[in-house]
């Protein structure tokens, strides 16, 4: 899933109300996609919509930033700053941690660029495929 795919899901989009939650992500061309979402995610979710969205409307962005009192979708910069602040508050707070984190976003198929310049890391891929992360010095 792109990142801009993500970011123009609206509330009307998230059904996870049912035996098998989904999101439906309209991608490049106006295909639609339906996205099944796992019970866990399906709670988090739900934690996240009663936080940020109190009087929910369907045409809601899901994720937004509130400009001169009103909310527009958010923008993939903003998210590229997302990642940098909180990932290095998590690199500070462990190590362990935070390789987790940057291996989980590269396998949710968040674009190398928004993690390697958010987050302090570049990546030493291995034969097999996988990436390991390697902290740049400060």
């Amino acid at each position: 899933m792109r990142v801009q795919e993500l970011l123009d899901v609206c509330l009307q989009d998230i059904y996870i109300g049912g035996e098998s939650p989904y999101i439906r992500i309209v991608r490049k061309g106006k295909k639609t996609r339906l996205v099944p979402v796992m019970n866990r995610t399906t709670e988090h979710l739900q934690e996240y919509l009663s936080r940020f969205h109190e009087n929910p409307s369907g045409t809601d962005f899901l994720f937004y930033v509130v400009r001169k009192g009103t909310r527009t979708a958010m923008s993939p910069d903003n998210v590229e700053k997302f990642i940098k602040k909180y990932g290095s508050q998590a690199r500070e707070r462990n190590r362990e941690d935070y390789a987790v984190l940057v291996i989980i976003l590269i396998y949710s198929g968040i674009p190398d660029q928004y993690i390697c310049t958010g987050m302090g890391c570049r990546f030493r891929f291995l034969q097999n495929g996988w990436a390991i992360p390697r902290w740049k010095q400060r």
